[in-house]
């Protein structure tokens, strides 16, 4: 059980090799690694826009290359990753064709990387946009069934993750955010491919937006959970902090993951607790030692 936490925001305002020393200084053993700002749906339209992972795959693993070579030079692994979303705009479904070969790319760049596993986010549900359930059920199983191939070859898991969606400041389920669906359409989505193909990251300050109980949530999926997003918020917004510095119930979250016996690595989400917008630079390490005794607290309780 490793404790890994995001490379997104930290690399991208102090780059790579500094956010990689802070991290192994810090005392984590992995990263999530956030390649998810290298694609931008909303550009499609752009008659030139081709983003690096619609590019040949050597030409993308290339791109690439000295993060990877950063990340392991730290003497760090990868725990997982996070692929570029959304996979859909609504009302244009030519978005999701053109998708569905930037996961396939990311499956094998993370395959190239040595990295097990990748979240890609599902599509949701939006009554206001004029989209029924059935249609984005559908999409949903378009998005996943398509990369089946991809994931077989590559051995990278793909992960879900229970998502949430805002409408006049409030929010809703998204995708995969009632435990009991999740739970039945991962064992759906294995079944077709005839192997283990999939699981589910369990984000807790989602979970904690959508009101549900992390208990219930968890130990529904069981086994199921290959991965976490921790992180902590005021049950109002998205806000990515640390563990402790909002509301979310931690007690049961660590007796929940003791109880279906986890033994993945505890990742944490939490960039907006040590970017440059909240804090100096130089109060970034400080943030991360913090984080890296939750972790350690978390396993010590979780493995007893």
């Amino acid at each position: 059980m490793r404790l890994s936490i995001q490379t997104g925001a930290c690399d991208r305002e102090i780059g790579m090799k500094k956010t990689a020393s802070i991290i192994k200084e810090a005392g984590f053993e992995a990263v999530d690694w956030n390649f998810d700002i290298f694609t931008d749906i909303d550009r499609f339209k752009e008659p030139d826009y081709v983003s690096i992972l619609e590019k040949p795959q050597a030409e993308i693993n290339a791109f690439f290359d000295d993060d990877i070579k950063t990340i392991k030079e730290a003497g760090l692994g990868f725990a997982q990753s996070h692929s570029p979303f959304p996979a859909y705009l609504s009302g244009d479904e030519s978005t999701l064709d053109r998708m569905i070969p930037v996961y396939e790319a990311s499956l094998r760049l993370c395959a190239y990387a040595g990295c097990p596993a990748t979240v890609i986010h599902g599509i949701a549900f939006k009554r206001d946009r004029g989209e029924t359930k059935e249609h984005i059920d559908a999409m949903n199983e378009k998005l996943y069934t398509s990369i089946i191939p991809a994931a077989k070859e590559t051995g990278v898991t793909v992960l879900l993750e229970n998502l949430f969606f805002s409408r006049k400041g409030l929010r809703f389920n998204g995708h995969c955010a009632d435990p009991r669906d999740a739970a039945a359409f991962i064992d759906h989505l294995n079944s077709i491919a005839g192997e283990e193909c999939f699981g589910l990251c369990y984000d807790t300050g989602h979970g904690f937006l959508t009101k549900h109980d992390a208990y219930d949530y968890i130990t529904t999926l069981g086994s199921r959970i290959k991965a976490l997003h921790i992180h902590d918020n005021g049950g109002l917004e998205d806000d990515h902090l640390a563990p402790y510095t909002g509301k979310f119930f931690w007690d049961e979250f660590i007796a929940a993951l003791r109880d279906i016996r986890y033994a993945g690595d505890l990742n944490f989400e939490t960039f907006a607790q040590y970017s440059h917008g909240r804090v100096p630079e130089r109060l970034i390490p400080a943030w991360f030692d913090y984080i890296r005794a939750v972790g350690e607290y978390f396993r010590n309780e979780i493995q007893k």
